[in-house]
Order: structure tokens, then sequence, then C-alpha cells
């Protein structure tokens, strides 16, 4: 169900509610999709009151973007870089997936089913061995596998993060191109700006 952008604050009253949140902002985009943050990314956000959100609205999918919690994001910057590293990937775009598919949360679940940091799909998880989606390190190697699988096919950090979120054949049947639907047509820049932002602040070096 689409939520139109007036409506946000309605629809958000609607949501369960886990924790919290000072300073939270919101938008609801073209496609009905809900984006929350814990800083107005862009122009789009608004400041909102009450809590983080954890399910749908009415069935839309919720994006939690911008900041991760900041300790758990700590600790588990070291492992992606670790992992990433060991897989020949670049931690920053590792890094930059994670932290948008999930927030940093091990334990997220998607209403399509997809599991755990990287949010595998239960085909994916079974494609690359991974023995249980929600095991943090088991999650993140079968991800950074499938990650630097999909750089290897399609040679691009865009087309590999469009094939993450849409399906290998989905960017092949649109001439190897980012396919045309709104979730993934979103999904893409939000990737990219968050690797180059990661890239920004010498990730790598900061593990060291």
């Amino acid at each position: 169900m689409r939520v139109p952008p007036f409506l946000l604050p309605l629809a958000f009253l609607s949501i369960p509610l886990t924790c919290s949140a000072n300073g939270l902002f919101g938008f609801v985009d073209e496609a009905g999709v809900a984006h929350f943050s814990d800083f107005a990314a862009d122009h789009r956000y608004r400041r909102l009151s009450g809590a983080v959100p954890t399910a749908t609205v009415g069935g839309s999918r919720i994006i939690r973007e911008g900041r991760a919690h900041p300790p758990r994001m700590a600790g588990l910057r070291a492992q992606v870089m670790r992992i990433a590293r060991d897989h020949g990937v670049d931690p920053a775009l590792s890094l930059a997936v994670v932290e948008v598919e999930s927030a940093g949360r091990a334990d997220a679940r998607s209403p399509k089913g997809a599991l755990g940091l990287m949010q595998l799909m239960p085909a994916t998880a079974q494609r690359y061995g991974v023995a249980d989606a929600l095991d943090p390190d088991d999650n993140l190697r079968g991800g950074i596998r499938y990650l630097r699988d999909l750089l290897v096919q399609f040679g691009s950090a865009e087309l590999a993060v469009a094939a993450y979120n849409a399906g290998e054949g989905a960017v092949m049947r649109h001439g190897y191109a980012v396919p045309p639907f709104a979730e993934t047509r979103a999904y893409v820049p939000r990737v990219l700006r968050r690797y180059a932002a990661l890239q920004g602040e010498h990730l790598a070096q900061q593990a060291d």
C-alpha cells in the first residue's frame, strides 16, 4: 500500500515502536516506501517524534537509514572489514551494503523473508552455505561472497549493488543496467552515497 507523504505522521503512529529516538527524521518516497534516519540526510527528511519503527506500514517496506547504533557499529566495522578483506572485496562497499540493508542489526528480518546483517534471502543463504543467516559471521561471509561474485559478474559497483537488491536476472534482462524498479532505483544511490562517505572516512586505515 502506498503511503502519501502527508500521511507519514499518521502512518508512523500505527507502527509498533521498540525504542525511543531523539531527533528521528523520515519521509515516504514516490513508491510508498517509508524511510527513517537519525539525521536529515537530505531535504526530503522531516523531524518526527516517537521511536524507531521495526514493522511495515500497511505492507509497505520500511527502510531505516543513516547511522546505525554507534556501539553496535563500532565492533561490526572491524568484523566486516576483516571478512571483506578475506574475500577480496572493498570493506567500505561491504559496510555500506550492511548499513543500508540492516542498519547493523544481526536480527533484522524483512517482510519478504530476508535475514540478518546483509538481508540474505533463503535461496542465497543456501547457495553460499550459510547455515544460520542470523549468525553475524555466517551472514557476513555469505553476503560478502555473493557481493564479490556480483562485482566479478557485472564489473561495476553500481550494477553489483543493483543485482544485490533486484537479482542478477533482473539486471541482465534490462540490458545490464539498473532495473527500473522503484525500490532498486532508490536503493542503489543510497548504497553508493554511503560507500563514498565511508571511503572518505579512510575506513581501511581506521581498522589498522
